[in-house]
């Protein structure tokens, strides 16, 4: 999917423009999570407080036509968490030029509650108290949390869940 969307845009793209996608598609009941991230930040597995990267961040689409993205897949568990965010969150910074960055946020998501609603709660209380008052935004901040429920609830549509982030990144203007 990731080598047609790129076929198509390579051409339309102005030079130095890029876009960072990353799909995912949960399959409920076995936990099964398959996954591709074409430029798209490196998500974080949260299992059991420890916060692990996903394997395979590949080149944003739009660069070269030959470009090969490789589909990942990885297991939940139950309670289990996977936690997407924009580069905004990591390098978001203090007064001093001091970023948030990856360590922190992997110390963030491994010492507090695992369900959803709190890891993407604890990362924004976190931020923030990180950046204090002075804080500009130089990039967009989104984080959201993919759960594996810990009761196994019965599925009631006939696809599967899909994920889709798109991320347009063009050259800046003079």
């Amino acid at each position: 999917a990731l080598e047609h969307a790129n076929k198509l845009l390579c051409p339309e793209l102005d030079p130095g423009s890029t876009v960072a996608c990353l799909y995912a598609i949960l399959e409920p009941v076995t936990g099964s999570l398959k996954y591709a991230n074409a430029g798209f930040t490196t998500p974080l597995h949260v299992r059991n407080g420890v916060a692990l990267a996903l394997l395979g961040a590949e080149a944003p689409l739009g660069q070269t036509l030959d470009t090969d993205f490789q589909e990942h897949q990885i297991g939940l568990q139950p309670g289990d968490c996977v936690v997407f965010y924009t580069r905004g969150l990591v390098e978001a910074r203090k007064a001093e030029d001091v970023t948030f960055g990856m360590d922190r946020l992997k110390v963030v998501l491994a010492s507090g509650p695992t369900r959803a609603g709190a890891l993407t709660h604890n990362v924004r209380e976190e931020l923030l108290a990180f950046v204090g008052d002075s804080w500009g935004h130089e990039d967009d901040v989104t984080v959201f949390a993919l759960e594996r429920e810990l009761e196994q609830q019965p599925v009631a549509w006939p696809a599967l869940p899909a994920l889709y982030l798109i991320h347009i990144s063009e050259p800046p203007r003079p």
